[in-house]
């Protein structure tokens, strides 16, 4: 699904301007900066993001540690796009979702402890 959004998006960005699709599809867009198409693809990097941790979860239950890696590269390439590209019309909101990706990192890594990555003291 995400290959698809963005290959109408490379292809059809100027038709979103238009009122027919604003009015059907203008909820899926209307706080991201519309002129710039790296903001437009914030919902597929959302997606996509979402995509991989079910896999991960789904195929490697058994690899705590490697999960855990995965999502920590995910979170860092999701806080680089959001600090390269600032998706979101509002400053404030660009700032909230960053300090959230920071969040949910910090608490990522914390996580490592309870893995097989970090023998247990006996």
């Amino acid at each position: 699904m995400p290959l698809t959004v963005i290959t109408l998006l490379c292809t059809k960005s100027n038709v979103l301007k238009s009122f027919e699709i604003k009015k059907r599809f203008g909820f899926l867009y209307e706080s991201l900066r519309s002129n710039e198409m790296m903001s437009m693809l914030y919902n597929c990097v959302f997606v996509f993001r979402r995509i991989i941790i079910s896999i991960s979860s789904l195929y490697m239950a058994d690899l705590s540690s490697l999960q855990l890696m995965l999502l920590v590269i995910t979170n860092m390439l999701t806080m680089v796009y959001i600090g390269n590209y600032l998706p979101f019309k509002l400053h404030e909101q660009n700032r909230e979702e960053l300090r959230f990706e920071f969040l949910v990192g910090n608490i990522t890594l914390l996580m490592f402890t309870f893995t097989d990555f970090c023998p247990d003291p006996e």
